[in-house]
């Protein structure tokens, strides 16, 4: 939403206003970073080192949006009831994540509150699921979830410095294909069929085609964009992967008869 703002202002807590001067946002997280148009005196900086374990009692301040009614700086809390979890449901992510889950009551506006331990340090900014729910504006009570604050710190660093977080990448647009595991006659094998080739990108080098279909990566079988996008994420740029695509079509997307397994091997570059 930020993204899409005209203008941006940060108001404190004692009334003071100031203006966004700049938006840095990263999409795939559900991220912004906001350079304002001063610096607000008065404020430390908070730790972004706090650690969340299970059944650990945690507080959470954000604003409580109910109907037309807004409750700024609300403070509510509850206790880690999950870790590890997959943020796919949640509806706001493109890449996959692993989300802190937590018990507090959280209505509509604590998206991009922050998850405090004891210490009052940062653990983890919360993120509502997208529904639709006019009572809640998405929320749902007692089931809350907050990206790890580790993955926001290095997510917020490289936007400051680079305009972007710089992720490992393929310089390919993949779409996902349903199949049998394995190819059979006149049948692909489900994964992700290739639909855009950077050129001169990693892809392109490595000798992958439009319409190829990866099914594997150093080994792991791939059938959605959710487990592709978590194997890339545990490499950095320069790193070399093992590529298994299945070429059955031709550059025109018709099914070709001598269809077959390839192997190459692909060096990741950055985005």
């Amino acid at each position: 939403l930020v993204a899409d703002c005209d203008f941006v202002q940060v108001e404190t807590a004692d009334g003071r206003v100031f203006e966004a001067v700049e938006t840095l946002t990263d999409a795939t997280i559900d991220l912004a970073v906001l350079r304002l148009s001063e610096p607000i005196e008065g404020l430390e900086p908070l730790s972004f080192d706090g650690e969340a374990a299970m059944c650990d009692e945690m507080l959470v301040i954000g604003h409580a949006t109910v109907d037309e009614d807004v409750f700024t700086h609300t403070a509510t809390r509850g206790m880690i009831a999950g870790l590890n979890r997959p943020g796919d449901a949640l509806g706001v992510f493109t890449r996959t994540v692993n989300l802190i889950q937590i018990d507090a009551t959280m209505y509509g506006g604590f998206a991009g509150a922050g998850l405090f331990d004891d210490q009052g340090r940062v653990a983890g900014m919360v993120m509502l699921p997208r529904l639709e729910n006019e009572k809640t504006g998405g929320a749902i009570f007692g089931l809350g979830f907050a990206l790890p604050a580790a993955q926001v710190a290095a997510a917020a660093a490289d936007l400051c410095e680079y305009g972007v977080v710089r992720r490992p990448r393929m310089g390919v647009e993949v779409s996902e294909v349903e199949g049998p595991e394995e190819a059979l006659r006149n049948w692909p094998p489900c994964g992700l069929v290739v639909v855009t080739v950077e050129k001169d990108g990693p892809a392109d080098r490595a000798g992958v085609e439009m319409y190829d279909i990866i099914t594997e990566i150093d080994g792991v079988r791939l059938h959605n964009y959710a487990e592709l996008s978590a194997l890339l994420d545990s490499h950095v740029a320069g790193d070399q992967i093992h590529l298994t695509v299945y070429r059955c079509y031709d550059k025109k997307g018709d099914l070709i008869a001598d269809a077959r397994y390839i192997e190459m091997d692909m060096t990741l570059d950055m985005r």
